[in-house]
């Protein structure tokens, strides 16, 4: 996928793990042992995930084209 490569390019493939298969339970979960939840969209305009992600008590940083971005990354901790 071209995710993986671009972050491999950047040498920071070894940090991330990448699931694009996750079930619904499976991705709850790994929010909640997530250190960040990272969201990288210019069209999602209300990404349920960042709630989610908020929910599980991960902060959750989104570009900055969304709506909630302000109001997220000050929620961060």
């Amino acid at each position: 996928m071209e995710v993986t490569s671009y972050a491999a390019d950047l040498g920071v493939a070894r940090n991330i793990e990448f699931r694009f298969d996750a079930s619904s339970d499976e991705v709850l979960r790994l929010l909640a042992s997530s250190k960040a939840f990272v969201y990288l969209t210019r069209f999602d305009a209300f990404p349920l995930v960042v709630l989610e992600s908020l929910s599980c008590g991960t902060p959750s940083l989104p570009t900055i084209y969304l709506p909630l971005g302000s109001t997220t990354l000050a929620q961060g901790r």
